[in-house]
């Protein structure tokens, strides 16, 4: 009953959390302090797995001393931080519509038909893009470069738009083209075959597809490489001539001396011994 009257009370004076920290903190009045040798190995523990962070400061304090003896110098990190950052925020003009706004202006590209979204009809004159192109300021470059980078490698070229199948002809070739207004120091080489200009297409014509005969027989191409490759199967060149001569004369000298070695009954041989 006495108990019961302790508790009752002890409830109306503290509450259940005060009264834990109050019995905890009579409790650790009585424990014993660990020994000496326990803190010692948590000490040498502690240390331990401290020394990886304090080798990292180390290293981190070291290369910022470095970049001040050579300032020229940039970690590589930053780099590709700065060049992630530099990327976004090209992509963000992209986003705002200033591509669109370049190509119009300084392209001269056709207005996009926002009722149906045709993007193979849009495209840009080819007289414009000859002249207005070099004229671009390098923030225009790095605009319409980075914005052919973001074309996927596996999406087909039918399904690029006609526009940038124009841009990326033009920075892969310029504006003479794949094969047209190249020149050359002396002769022009054998595997050059073909120097026009390929025809133009229409919007909706077809390329003309090679036959079966002019995808197997390649000679055609060419009478200069069909010739030099009827000379390569029938002849060698004097190099090779040479080393297929000497090789021959050295394996008939070996042959003629194992002969006379046969026929002779006086003739020695000496046997390799080892000592």
């Amino acid at each position: 009953m006495q108990f019961h009257q302790f508790m009752s009370a002890a409830r109306g004076l503290r509450s259940p959390g005060q009264f834990r920290t109050i019995s905890s903190e009579q409790s650790t009045t009585h424990r014993r302090p660990p020994p000496r040798e326990l803190l010692q190995r948590q000490a040498l523990r502690d240390v331990k797995v401290a020394k990886p962070n304090s080798s990292q400061h180390i290293i981190a304090s070291l290369k910022d001393i470095g970049s001040l003896f050579n300032p020229s110098a940039s970690n590589s990190d930053d780099e590709e931080i700065e060049l992630a950052e530099k990327r976004e925020s090209i992509q963000r003009r992209i986003d705002s519509g200033e591509l669109e706004q370049l190509l119009r202006t300084k392209l001269g590209m056709n207005k996009i038909d926002r009722a149906t979204l045709d993007m193979q009809v849009v495209e840009i004159p080819t007289k414009s893009i000859t002249k207005a192109f070099p004229a671009l300021t390098a923030k225009d470059r790095e605009l319409l470069d980075t914005s052919l980078s973001l074309i996927p490698a596996k999406k087909s070229w039918k399904d690029i738009p006609f526009f940038q199948k124009q841009l990326l002809f033009y920075v892969g070739y310029g504006s003479y083209g794949a094969r047209h207004g190249l020149t050359f120091i002396g002769a022009q080489p054998e595997d050059f075959l073909w120097t026009k200009r390929s025809k133009s297409l229409k919007h909706g014509d077809v390329v003309r597809r090679l036959s079966n005969d002019e995808k197997r027989n390649l000679r055609t191409c060419s009478s200069a490489r069909n010739e030099q490759y009827q000379k390569a199967i029938r002849t060698l060149d004097p190099v090779s001539r040479a080393v297929v001569w000497l090789g021959l004369i050295a394996s008939f000298s070996a042959l003629i001396c194992d002969f006379k070695r046969d026929d002779d009954e006086d003739a020695t041989i000496t046997a390799a011994r080892f000592c």
